[in-house]
């Protein structure tokens, strides 16, 4: 960008560029993209009830902490829209608490959770929830708030890989 915030256009050359092919998203790949992106959290639960079952935790500098809820299928990852939860860390809170808005909302509820379901309880500023740390009862609480707010649309995430020598990238795309 120029310093008065003109867009400069540049060209490639078709030659020189490939499609991108998308590859099934592992495991492997959530726990790099956690390592590069500051804030981004998974957790896949991978027996019981939820087998599949994804949780996913961002933490945003301007609207906070939250969860999204949603499954894996065949390499891609479906969250119903309307399905995330506002989290918070209560450093007085004894354990979680999970509630609904008191209003119609564009999000499902709250969670409370104490210093102890932290990634970093002795760090206020750079901590966050420890997906890990969700009990069998919390989640089948979170499921049950999801189930019961219907969502009309549905986001997929799809992942591109992509390499340039010893840089190894990849991007997950909604639809």
């Amino acid at each position: 960008m120029q310093e008065d915030s003109e867009y400069e256009y540049g060209f490639v050359k078709k030659s020189d560029v490939e499609d991108a092919k998308q590859a099934p998203i592992t495991e492997g790949m959530l726990a790099e993209m956690e390592e590069m992106e500051w804030g981004g959290h998974y957790r896949i639960l991978k027996d019981g009830k939820y087998k599949g079952l994804v949780l996913y935790s961002q933490v945003d500098e301007l609207e906070g902490e939250s969860l999204e809820v949603g499954v894996m299928m065949n390499g891609v990852m479906a969250f119903p829209t309307l399905n995330t939860f506002i989290l918070e860390c209560n450093p007085n809170a004894q354990e979680a608490t999970i509630t609904e808005p008191d209003q119609e909302a564009f999000f499902t509820g709250f969670i409370y959770y104490p210093k102890s379901m932290s990634n970093n309880p002795d760090d206020e500023w750079m901590s966050w929830l420890d997906l890990n740390a969700l009990t069998d009862e919390q989640i089948e609480k979170i499921v049950q708030m999801v189930q019961q707010k219907k969502s009309e649309y549905i986001k997929y995430e799809y992942v591109f890989p992509a390499s340039i020598g010893d840089i190894h990238t990849f991007w997950l795309k909604s639809k």
